[in-house]
């Protein structure tokens, strides 16, 4: 429109010094660094590790990832994907992304953990762009007055702010900054060899195909079919009135 009107002129200007401002802004909050991916084949995700960074973000928020190898194509380098940070920070693994199998890129990055070519036989390090980080809803939670939490997840959504609002809830209460008593974590999984603490969906209603012996824990459940919410709801809040301030995964 510029060229041809010069009463647009001006705003097309606009845009581009807004744009460039913008440029100039997400570069001083990235950081081009090394990181280790590996694959999590029962999940179909990649798990991306950058120890050297360990601060600087808060639970539920997300940075952007650019991963620059020739594995990501001809111009798949150029590609950058948003990404919730999946620990809180301070943590001694430093910033931990996961990368779920869900499209082109994200197939190529996990092709390229699968390859094994570097620092073990089932993990590799690349150079990786991380940009952020951005956003979150951790203050709604942080600050309340609620007594208690149930945050429940499906899949790799346990990782998706999930975990990083749980561990920041419990360490908030350590610190008698948050007003939580009870935190009752629900996490419902496809297949029960992902973990020993879940709901597990692809299974005969009530039925639990394995030995006695086979699932024991005592703070742990390991169910099959889904969980019924309004259930465990109502038990959070009977424990929580009886004064039984436990934290459970189910």
């Amino acid at each position: 429109m510029s060229f041809h009107y010069d009463v647009c002129k001006p705003w097309a200007y606009g845009c581009a010094i807004i744009y460039l401002i913008d440029l100039c802004l997400r570069a001083t909050k990235t950081r081009l660094i090394t990181a280790t991916v590996r694959p999590l084949r029962e999940l179909g995700v990649t798990r991306v590790e950058i120890p050297e960074i360990s601060s600087g973000w808060r639970a539920g928020q997300h940075v952007r990832l650019r991963v620059i190898s020739s594995g990501m194509g001809l111009l798949g380098w150029s590609g950058m994907h948003p990404l919730t940070i999946a620990l809180v920070a301070d943590s001694q693994e430093g910033l931990v992304l996961i990368c779920k199998k869900a499209g082109s890129w994200t197939n190529k990055v996990f092709d390229i953990a699968s390859s094994g070519i570097g620092v073990g036989s089932d993990e590799k390090r690349v150079s990786v762009m991380v940009e952020g980080p951005y956003g979150t809803y951790s203050e709604c939670l942080h600050e309340s007055t609620f007594a208690a939490t149930v945050p429940a997840a499906g899949g790799s959504g346990i990782n998706l702010a999930t975990l990083t609002t749980v561990q920041d809830l419990i360490r908030k209460s350590l610190r008698k900054q948050s007003h939580d008593k009870l935190v009752e974590l629900i996490w419902t999984v496809q297949d029960p060899c992902i973990t020993e603490s879940v709901f597990y969906t692809r299974a005969p209603t009530g039925a639990f195909p394995f030995a006695e012996d086979f699932f024991r824990s005592p703070c742990l459940t390991l169910s099959p079919g889904r969980p019924k919410l309004i259930l465990i709801l109502q038990d959070t809040i009977d424990r929580l009135l009886v004064g039984r301030h436990t934290v459970v995964a189910f």
